[in-house]
């Protein structure tokens, strides 16, 4: 567009489109991220758990109590 040209009704629109459809995949990439960051924390949650449960029946203490 030209510096003090008036923008068409279409180009208006289509600026505003864009602008939204850019601000719509900001907040999906925040989304990605915070779902990677909990899965990744499952895992880790995960690992420990295994790790710490066959230390614990290496030194002949149950993992679990019963009764």
């Amino acid at each position: 567009m030209l510096l003090g040209a008036n923008a068409s009704t279409a180009e208006t629109l289509e600026n505003d489109r864009q602008l939204r459809d850019r601000e719509l995949e900001g907040q999906q990439r925040l989304w990605q991220w915070i779902l990677v960051l909990a899965l990744a924390l499952l895992g880790l949650e995960t690992l420990l758990g295994t790790l710490w449960s066959r230390r614990g029946r290496a030194d002949g203490v149950p993992a679990v109590e019963t009764g």
